[in-house]
């Protein structure tokens, strides 16, 4: 997560994409969204660069969102810091955790849960098809 939203209060609503867990395997977001998070970290980003990597990602560092045993206490933790606001998740149909523990969190939170935008697509590197689906809590 961009900066893993430090100390940001949210006015409006809240947009959620990370990165993707699946099947026991995660996916580090700085792989794939290095420049949004230098950019949140501009001060930082050059001394974040792996060099050694063919398409210049951040440094890999470990935490709950690359965690498939602690993801879901991360989307807790997220929903919890913005449960004033409404809250939207872009989520992968594959994604641990799965769709429906994500709804039944925010639930938690938000009187009303909605799964709207069920898109199928591949990905580039992927032989499988797979949806994003946007959670919205209302």
């Amino acid at each position: 997560m961009c900066r893993e939203a430090r100390g940001a209060q949210a006015a409006g609503p809240v947009g959620i994409n990370h990165g993707f867990s699946s099947k026991g395997a995660t996916v580090d977001y700085l792989d794939f969204y290095h420049f949004l998070e230098g950019l949140s970290d501009y001060d930082n980003w050059l001394s974040r660069i792996d060099m050694n990597s063919k398409h210049r990602r951040l440094i890999p560092v470990k935490g709950i969102w690359n965690n498939s045993q602690q993801i879901l206490g991360a989307f807790d933790k997220l929903f919890t810091k913005f449960q004033n606001s409404i809250l939207v998740v872009s989520y992968r149909s594959e994604g641990i955790p799965s769709i429906e523990s994500l709804e039944k969190l925010m639930a938690e939170y938000k009187n009303k849960v909605s799964e709207v935008g069920k898109v199928g697509h591949r990905y580039v590197l992927s032989t499988k098809d797979n949806h994003e689906i946007l959670l919205i809590g209302q």
